[in-house]
């Protein structure tokens, strides 16, 4: 939370430094709030790679992404789609310009 306001107030500031037109202070309050961001993006990151392994799908979930499909027809995994079976005759072929 912390980092992301940090990063806002930042962008403030660039935004402002780009209204005035001054260019060395746009550029450090915007490169400054650029590395905030990735720095929270990262950490976000980090917090759901942490987390990920304590999650389990629902009982429920794994029956139905596993079960039969609607009113007694194949899941749609047992039934594999190809890309000529998706596409139109002519994307079916790569064209060099």
């Amino acid at each position: 939370m912390a980092l992301n306001a940090t990063s806002a107030v930042f962008y403030a500031g660039a935004l402002l430094a780009a209204y005035k037109r001054r260019f060395w202070p746009m550029m450090f309050f915007g490169g400054t709030s650029y590395l905030l961001k990735l720095w929270f993006l990262d950490r976000m990151t980090f917090y759901y790679e942490e987390h990920r392994e304590r999650e389990e799908p629902a009982k429920e979930e794994a029956e139905v992404s596993t079960g039969p499909g609607l009113l007694g027809t194949p899941a749609l995994s047992s039934t594999p789609r190809t890309l000529s079976s998706t596409t139109s005759p002519c994307m079916r072929q790569p064209h060099l310009l």
